[in-house]
């Protein structure tokens, strides 16, 4: 899984940075990008509480990057680790409802700069939010748009389980 003090040591220097810099956008792509890679590290690892603070960290980065142009795809591949390790923890719903509102935000956001696998993982998280939270006012708005445009939930590949995490 790979050498956890060196990766501390890394951490903590994004955290320094972070504390110095709260808004700036290639801190917070770092922050997310090294968040995603100890999840899929650790969770492959077996190791919950690190998987389970790697998720904090990557919820912060991403809240940062939803709101720039450009910084989509690792804001996506973060709120799509929220919705597949989300049913780790307590309060998993609540990791899980983070993810899909984040996809919406960065559809509402950036839907014409998104690259076309980036719309399909923003689908692929509504699918997951759609089973998730059926009923829920948040998400009602975006699933009656993409239904009255003639969307196909079906065609949508679902995302990948906590069991089999995405790959490298």
């Amino acid at each position: 899984a790979g050498d956890w003090d060196r990766v501390e040591a890394m951490l903590a220097r994004i955290d320094a940075l972070r504390h110095a810099f709260p808004d700036h956008q290639d801190i917070a792509l770092q922050e997310a990008m090294a968040a995603v890679n100890v999840t899929k590290h650790a969770g492959k690892a077996g190791d919950w509480d690190r998987v389970e603070a790697a998720l904090n960290r990557l919820k912060a980065g991403v809240e940062t990057l939803v709101t720039l142009p450009g910084f989509s795809a690792p804001a996506l591949r973060g709120a799509a680790l929220g919705i597949i390790f989300g049913p780790a923890f307590e309060g998993s719903r609540d990791w899980q409802r983070w993810a899909g509102q984040t996809a919406l935000e960065i559809l509402a956001r950036h839907s014409s700069a998104l690259e076309p696998e980036e719309v399909g993982l923003v689908y692929a998280i509504l699918k997951a939010a759609r089973q998730l939270f059926p009923e829920e006012d948040w998400l009602q708005p975006a699933l009656e748009a993409a239904e009255d445009a003639g969307f196909d939930w079906d065609q949508i590949p679902d995302l990948p389980s906590r069991e089999s995490p995405p790959a490298p």
